[in-house]
């Protein structure tokens, strides 16, 4: 999986938090949905990126006191900032899309007979070791 398909996937895993929401943080949908998210950064960015921290930062504290749906609530909200985040940074920086100002990159391999052409040969030198060159046999034809 390449960034732009990791890009797609996260704005897909977006449209899933509202149904997340009615469920609880030991929801098996919660759970599978988080580990998918966190396969996917690692895989393309990496355990030590800030993509791939910043999702787990989101997730990883769950206060067990108090209103226990609310604390869900609120870490789900920040998945979804996180998740965002990520899109947003890459969407600014123009990954994932094509660029419409991309440069054409030219084959810039010199071939021999090129590099014979550039030398300054007295002409009669390149009338007579010319072929050698062109047949490989470089150091004949110059001396």
């Amino acid at each position: 999986m390449d960034k732009k398909e990791a890009i797609q996937f996260l704005r897909e895993s977006l449209s899933v938090i509202p149904e997340l929401a009615k469920s609880n943080p030991d929801s098996n949908e919660y759970l599978l949905w988080r580990d998918h998210i966190e396969d996917v950064l690692e895989e393309v960015w990496g355990c030590a990126s800030t993509e791939y921290k910043r999702f787990l930062s989101a997730h990883s504290v769950l206060l067990d006191f108090g209103d226990g749906q609310k604390n869900y609530l609120d870490m789900l909200k920040k998945c979804e900032t996180a998740i965002l985040s990520i899109i947003q940074k890459y969407e600014v920086l123009g990954l994932g899309k094509e660029k419409e100002n991309r440069k054409v990159q030219t084959d810039t391999t010199i071939t021999p007979i090129q590099l014979f052409d550039a030398m300054q040969f007295h002409q009669n030198i390149v009338s007579s070791s010319r072929a050698l060159f062109e047949n490989g046999h470089y150091s004949l034809s110059y001396f």
